[in-house]
């Protein structure tokens, strides 16, 4: 590798042996610097200068491994030396002897001391020195602290009689001051030695380095580099070549040259890097000096080694490829070992939980009779913070310490709350057992009725009826307990009255039970299904704002989505449709504690429905298939029902068949027929059958829905209107007595909806009736779709409306409904009533020529223009306050002059063309400026 930011210290070494060979100067230098700094690359390189300037080379390299080996490092200097045969046969005879292990006699060598070393000494420097005086010498030694203790005796002898010689010594050495004291402490003494440090490269170092070796237009930044390599020469390079090959920092690179550094200080600091690689975030010196029973100075003195090398920064491995190199590195067995150490020593120093805990994870099993405890609390933890995944590794590896079958049981029912809230696990896998355990009384009230939910969402309704009947039978005291049974059947006398129910939906309704006795979110869930339930929508409607509203501050209770879910519910049964989609835009990622997917695919489905109801089938479509592709079909549940019966009933009104058909067969869970969202599906597959011309299909439907909800004694206002439905069809069938019946039945009802369900009536009576009565009951459901806001079945009514005026001779009126039926129906982009638009009388349809009021366009202000434009869309006069910012009194004043300026009467007067003429009357303008 190219050197880089040393050419400070080549200068200066150039200068001292240049002195030496000219001036018969000797020179002593100690090259230190932290490990892998570049210091073996620099002697290299002195050493290849010394050697082109004529000078004799002799070089060693200290290892670990041969420190114990007498004389070792100077058998390495002397091998290639044009030595004196006597200095000759000394050598020869050190490397043999000492490399048997047994002198000529037989016997161990005995060479640190005595008079044969001091002869050796002696003899070694004169014969260096007559070889310097010859010819200029350079002796290199790297990594002198491993150098053992007769060679640097040698080394010492000589390193004192060069004060007048040709001959330049350099020796490298890593700053480390308890290594060699002996040796470093007379060296220092010597006056003629030079010390320098080598240390790591600076920003500008690396910058320039990897502009050599990657180029200059390389992706990785100078600061990428510098973050894991901090100045480190050999971890650059690493680096530089693992974005050569990979682009990327890789484990056999980056971190093989990490574990090839760690090795090179020795086992202890090692063994201090492994337990750091282990202990992760909660290392710390003493829990480090703990686990590895190292002194706290050898610890500290290790981190700063590391950390002036680059290899650490903070206390942490600058990458995290470098620990898990270091881990990867042991084998399974020591793994598990080092990481249930690491527990126990966590656990001694009073470290939180979770940290505790994630290293019994990482162990596996375990057999610490403390562990149980510390896994529920860092379950606790996860589970409060929303983390799930942890969670379920916690109560996984608890589930195996528990012995009594109700500990077990309560230990899976956590187990399936994490599971079912974490998208990459499956709600499944412990339901089974859990469910053995609550019908054997092994689960609490509020858990219970819990999982009845569950697996009601999961279409199981045999085991969630088990399950209620074990609550309702076993012995239970009438507080929270008794509350929580009692909350459990108003919320199924709505969701589920199948199971509910006609005990339960006969029931007077019962005041909402005190927040404070059971789970608040199961409190207000069943608060708003009772209200639901009894048609009081209006009087729980400012506590459905509030529990949409709580939703952001808390919401890791399994009831908080079916609160969200009924809250919605409320806002769209009192027909506030337009906040109803508000609000499904701002709880998307909060709504439901299963995560951010299952929140936003449930608040598409309710905003579908809304959008839906505010007659923009293309966007009720959209919505409603984005919601149904977040979530695999098996995640859904029964719940599928919702997105789906909108997205059939969407695409029927957009006249899209071949998709509606693909949505009836679409399979679904039979449990859907026993829930709310299988009455939404059988009502849009109705309406499917309606618009296909499967008449009896479509009226079994219907009847179905009705079936449904007289059987569940849950026939109440609010529920699906299958009776305008049913009238329909039967009007396609020609059997008007069946059409008054079932018409007059549901106009005798109280209308939960802002009237929508009595206009749909009023439409179909209309139709099915004689002309002179069709235009007054046709006015009043216009009246109730637009109140609404219904933009869909407003364009429905108007259709019928302009019929009904053309043949009763009302042509202008008649032409006027029409064009309004038409813009509307465009708006809508339904392609069915467009058709039957077409199929009118073409006198009708020419109408739309016939001059209207255009002239009083330009009359109108801008803030009156928007208002009558929004008017013309079909916006309530509270909708469109809120779109512009301003107050409905305003919106009301500016009407009541738009229809002065227009000559109108009133809303239904204003010309559906308006907008366009606005824009040509503008253009006018202009082009007369």
């Amino acid at each position: 590798m190219k050197l880089v930011e040393r050419d400070e210290h080549l200068h200066e070494l150039a200068s001292l042996l240049k002195v030496s060979a000219t001036r018969s100067r000797g020179g002593l230098v100690l090259l230190g610097g932290p490990v892998a700094c570049g210091k073996t690359h620099l002697l290299a390189a002195v050493c290849e200068n010394a050697a082109t300037a004529g000078a004799l080379v002799l070089r060693a390299v200290s290892s670990a491994a041969e420190e114990s080996l007498p004389y070792g490092v100077l058998c390495q200097l002397l091998e290639d030396a044009p030595l004196p045969a006597e200095v000759a046969d000394l050598v020869g005879r050190l490397a043999g002897d000492y490399g048997t292990g047994a002198t000529d006699d037989g016997a161990p060598p005995h060479a640190g001391s005595g008079p044969a070393v001091a002869k050796t000494c002696q003899l070694v420097s004169r014969a260096l020195l007559d070889l310097a005086a010859r010819q200029p010498l350079l002796i290199s030694v790297d990594d002198i602290h491993h150098a053992d203790d007769e060679s640097l005796r040698v080394l010492l002898t000589l390193a004192r009689r060069i004060v007048a010689a040709p001959v330049l010594m350099v020796l490298t050495a890593d700053e480390d001051p308890h290594s060699k004291p002996a040796f470093r402490t007379e060296l220092l003494r010597l006056p003629h030695l030079r010390r320098l440090h080598l240390g790591p490269l600076s920003r500008a170092g690396v910058a320039e380095l990897v502009r050599t070796r990657l180029g200059a237009d390389s992706a990785a930044s100078t600061d990428e580099f510098v973050a894991a390599s901090g100045g480190n020469p050999g971890l650059l390079r690493a680096l530089i070549e693992d974005h050569q090959v990979a682009g990327r920092v890789r484990r056999h690179g980056y971190g093989h040259a990490v574990l090839g550094q760690l090795r090179r200080w020795g086992e202890t600091t090692e063994q201090i890097a492994t337990a750091l690689a282990v202990l992760g975030p909660d290392a710390t010196p003493a829990a480090l000096a703990e686990l590895t029973g190292q002194p706290r100075d050898t610890v500290d003195h290790a981190l700063e080694a590391m950390t002036a090398a680059g290899l650490l920064h903070g206390g942490a491995f600058r990458h995290p490829v470098a620990p898990r190199a270091v881990i990867a590195d042991l084998t399974t067995w020591q793994r598990a070992q080092h990481h249930r150490a690491a527990a126990r020593t966590l656990r001694r120093l009073g470290a939180p939980a979770d940290a505790v805990a994630r290293h019994l994870v990482a162990a596996g099993h375990h057999t610490e009779p403390w562990a149980l405890d510390v896994l529920r609390e860092a379950a606790d933890r996860a589970e409060a913070r929303g983390d799930d995944r942890v969670a379920a590794d916690c109560l996984d590896l608890a589930l195996e310490a528990c012995s009594a079958e109700p500990e077990r049981t309560a230990v899976r029912f956590r187990l399936l709350q994490s599971e079912w809230r974490a998208a990459d696990r499956s709600p499944t896998r412990h339901l089974d057992s859990v469910v053995d355990g609550a019908r054997a009384g092994h689960l609490d009230a509020a858990d219970a009725v819990t999982l009845v939910r569950q697996l009601l969402w999961l279409g199981r309704l045999d085991d969630a009826g088990q399950v209620l009947a074990r609550l309702e039978n076993g012995q239970r005291p009438a507080n929270a307990e008794g509350a929580v049974v009692e909350q459990a059947h108003q919320w199924l006398s709505w969701t589920y009255p199948a199971l509910a129910g006609r005990r339960q939906a006969a029931r007077p309704a019962a005041a909402p039970t005190a927040l404070s006795e059971t789970d608040p979110w199961l409190a207000q869930s069943a608060c708003l299904a009772d209200a639901l339930t009894h048609a009081r929508v209006r009087e729980v409607s400012d506590r459905a704002v509030q529990v949409l509203g709580d939703l952001r501050m808390s919401r890791r209770s399994p009831w908080s989505e079916e609160a969200g879910l009924l809250a919605l519910s409320v806002l769209l049964a009192e027909g506030r449709t337009e906040e109803t989609r508000r609000w499904c835009e701002d709880l998307g990622p909060v709504l439901s504690p299963g995560g951010a997917a299952r929140g936003r695919a449930l608040a598409l489905a309710v905003k579908a429905e809304a959008s839906l109801r505010l007659g923009e089938p293309a966007a009720a479509a959209e919505q409603a298939r984005e919601a149904l592709g977040l979530l695999p079909p098996g995640d859904w549940g029964v719940a599928v029902g919702l997105p789906l019966a909108t997205l059939l009933l969407a695409t029927v009104r957009l006249g899209r068949f071949d998709e509606a058909a693909q949505c009836v067969t679409r399979p679904v869970p039979e449990g859907l027929f026993k829930s709310r969202w299988g009455l939404a599906y059988l009502h849009a597959r109705g309406h499917y059958y309606l618009a296909t011309d499967h008449h009896r299909a479509a009226l079994a439907d219907f009847l179905a829905c009705g079936d449904l909800l007289r059987g569940w004694g849950a026939d109440v206002p609010g529920a699906v209107p299958w009776r305008t439905g049913a009238a329909e069809a039967w009007l396609r069938l020609g059997n008007h007595s069946q059409v008054k019946r079932l018409l007059y039945e549901q106009l005798g009802r109280p209308d939960a909806g802002g009237g929508h369900s009595r206009a749909l009536a009023l439409y179909v009576l209309a139709v099915a009736g004689p002309v002179g009565r069709r235009v007054q009951l046709l006015s009043e459901a216009l009246e109730l779709f637009e109140a609404a806001g219904d933009r869909y079945e407003q364009a429905r009514v108007l259709t019928a409306l302009s019929l009904a005026h053309h043949e009763l001779d009302d042509r202008r009126r008649a032409r006027m409904l029409f064009r309004r039926a038409r813009h509307m129906a465009t708006l809508c982009e339904a392609e069915p009533l467009c058709r039957q638009l077409l199929a009118v009388p073409e006198e009708l349809r020419g109408g739309a020529a016939e001059p209207e009021p255009a002239q009083g366009v330009t009359a109108l202000t801008e803030s009156e223009f928007r208002v009558a434009v929004l008017a013309v869309r079909g916006y309530t006069n509270r909708e469109i306050a809120h779109r512009l910012f301003v107050t409905a009194s305003t919106v009301e004043q500016h009407l009541t002059r738009v229809y002065r300026k227009l000559g109108v009467k009133g809303r239904k007067e204003l010309p559906a063309d308006l907008e366009w003429s606005g824009a040509a009357a503008g253009r006018s303008s202009q082009n007369a400026a």
